[in-house]
This record gives C-alpha cells, sequence and structure tokens, in this order.
C-alpha cells in the first residue's frame, strides 16, 4: 500500500515517518527530496529546483514515484512517500495528488511551531506566503487523511501518529 505525506515545509513530515518506520517493521519510508538529490548528485535541492523548473522537478519525482510503486504497491507493508514542497509547485504535481487523495495524508501543525523550525529563518509573513499558497491549500483540503501534530511533543507526536495510521490505514484496508 503506498500513501503519500504532504503539508508545509518543516511540519514534521520526514520526521513522523523516519521515526514510525524505524519502530515498526511494516512502515517503509521514501522521501523523495533526498531520492532525487541521490540521483541527482546535487547537495542543494533548491539550486536543483531552480535549474530544472516545477515541471522538470515533477517529471523526476513522478519517475521516482513509479519505481516506488512498482517496488512497494502490492506488499501487505505500508510505504509512506513523504512528498516535498517542490512537487506542489507544479500544477501536474498537484493534479496527480488531487488524483491520489484517497491515499494521501496531509500532516499540519500550528502555524506558529511550523514557523519556528523553518530552517530557511523566513519570516512569518514570508513563510505563510510561500507554504499557504491557495494551490497548496486546496491540495491539502482534498487529501483524505489529516494528521494534527498540535500540542503533542515529538514522542508523543510518532505515538498519535503510530495509532492515527493503525486505526485510520490499517482499519480500513483489513
Amino acid at each position: 500500500m503506498i500513501f503519500y505525506l504532504i503539508g508545509p515545509s518543516n511540519v514534521g513530515k520526514t520526521f513522523l515517518a523516519q521515526e514510525v518506520a524505524k519502530l515498526l517493521d511494516c512502515i517503509i519510508h521514501k522521501h523523495l527530496d533526498k531520492l532525487i538529490k541521490e540521483r541527482e548528485g546535487v547537495e542543494s535541492l533548491c539550486e536543483y529546483f531552480t535549474k530544472v523548473g516545477p515541471s522538470g522537478f515533477w517529471e523526476k519525482s513522478r519517475e521516482l514515484i513509479h519505481k516506488i510503486k512498482l517496488t512497494y504497491e502490492d506488499t501487505p507493508n505500508i510505504c509512506l512517500i513523504d512528498v516535498g514542497a517542490g512537487v506542489l509547485e507544479s500544477p501536474k504535481g498537484r493534479d496527480f495528488l488531487k488524483k491520489e487523495s484517497e491515499r494521501t495524508i496531509v500532516v499540519l501543525d500550528y502555524i506558529e511551531k511550523i514557523t519556528r523550525r523553518d530552517h530557511l529563518k523566513r519570516s512569518f509573513k514570508e513563510y505563510c506566503q510561500k507554504e499557504l499558497k491557495y494551490e497548496r491549500i486546496k491540495v491539502y483540503k482534498q487529501a483524505k487523511y489529516k494528521f494534527l501534530i498540535g500540542g503533542f511533543s515529538k514522542e508523543e507526536a510518532v505515538k498519535a501518529f503510530i495509532k492515527f495510521l493503525t486505526i485510520k490505514i490499517l482499519g480500513e484496508y483489513k
């Protein structure tokens, strides 16, 4: 089973997926941004994105998603594909995620908490203008599953995400 993790940058998608995959053998985590960096041999994903643009970035992401799906689609495992923000910059990437909304989990948190974790050190206004664009919000709203980190500590968030996956995802796919 394949599921897509989406959400604003620095919300905690990667952290949650990595931690859950460490704890549960049935969870596989694939981080698209990391895979692109490895495959393309680039240090900076921002520079790569600038070079290839939204459509080029989407095409590379689509190619990797296809390979991941071929490998994990028909296994008993849950493969969480951690989709970076670059995919949401492309209309084709957004369309893909809208079509896959039944298998999409949007991870959300309080905006004040997210902006404190922002490694780019953007102002609150800059962060919101980039990460909370109308086009992205539409994709987030269409995702079937929503997970709010809220006031959880990191450890509590991981436990809550495991419970969420168990009840919401595995409960539906028995």
